[in-house]
């Protein structure tokens, strides 16, 4: 009789301090539109002013994504022993085409995008490297990361410098 008692009282116990797991997870489906009706004009109907239903459209909860990367930057670059230098970047195709123009000439690049950084590599007459251009939210500054290894241990650099957008 103990022993039975002392199970119910252990069993008893153990289901009273048991976590209860949560409500399952379930997606709301949003609620329908209401339905319009449409009245035949009686006599009576075609004397009072009538106002135009517009049906309601669903909003979408998603906005659109801005294009922060097509425009006119310019920004001047830290590129070590070779000093540092202005460069106007021409970005088109929603950050997938680049015109970069500095001191040493002008290049036309297609350029890897995805919808928030651009990444491409340049080559020079003897120098080559890679650059990340990130544009802030606003769309008005930039930051972007040059780097070059440099020519037989020569003009190596690394340089993280502020773009400014001066046009659309």
């Amino acid at each position: 009789m103990k022993q039975t008692l002392a199970l119910l009282l252990t069993v008893a116990l153990l289901l009273i301090t048991v976590h209860r797991l949560p409500a399952p997870i379930s997606e709301e489906s949003p609620t329908p539109a209401p339905k319009r009706t449409i009245k035949q004009n009686t006599s009576e109907d075609s004397q009072r002013p009538t106002k135009r239903q517009t049906p309601s459209l669903p909003q979408s909860k998603a906005t659109p994504q801005r294009n922060l990367f097509d425009g006119t930057w310019v920004g001047d670059i830290d590129q070590a022993d070779m000093g540092v230098n202005q460069f106007t970047l021409s970005i088109s195709g929603s950050g997938t085409v680049l015109e970069w123009t500095s001191k040493w000439g002008t290049q036309t690049l297609k350029v890897a995008c995805d919808g928030k950084t651009m990444r491409w590599n340049w080559k020079g007459k003897v120098l080559r490297g890679s650059c990340v251009f990130t544009p802030n939210p606003d769309g008005k500054i930039a930051i972007m990361t040059d780097q070059s290894p440099g020519f037989l241990g020569m003009h190596a650099f690394s340089s993280t410098t502020t773009f400014h957008k001066v046009s659309q």
